[in-house]
């Protein structure tokens, strides 16, 4: 269960948490067609489980800094997220980390949701087709 403080932080960016239930990645992994994390590390961590995600596996605010360099709307998923091959994910290194905000102050739960809330608004709106 997502800690109270959080959901409402969430809420003030019209995300709803409640029903938000943390925890391991499951089966349905390997069907999806893009996997987004917040950080290098949960990346790494998905590639070493489910190796064939390379290719469909990126850090989110990777692929917001790329799409900042291509017209909105064009390019392809391919193009977004193909760059990341496995070694770049088994390094586990990104400059464009979206903190995880677990255990953190409220002060740094705001800052990291007002992060991922533009990063997403970034990616919604450049978004490739």
């Amino acid at each position: 269960m997502v800690p109270p403080d959080w959901c409402a932080i969430a809420a003030g960016f019209d995300v709803d948490l409640g029903e938000h239930v943390p925890g391991p990645v499951g089966p349905l992994v390997g069907s999806a067609s893009l996997v987004l994390t917040m950080t290098a590390a949960h990346a790494r961590d998905l590639v070493v489980a489910h190796p064939t995600l390379v290719g469909r596996l990126a850090v989110l605010g990777d692929v917001a800094e790329r799409l900042e360099r291509i017209p909105p709307g064009a390019g392809t998923i391919a193009e977004v997220v193909a760059p990341r091959r496995a070694i770049e994910l088994l390094n586990g290194v990104s400059p464009n980390e979206v903190a995880d905000p677990y255990r953190r102050r409220k002060d740094e739960q705001l800052a990291i949701a007002a992060n991922l809330a533009a990063r997403c608004a970034r990616i919604v709106e450049r978004w490739p087709g």
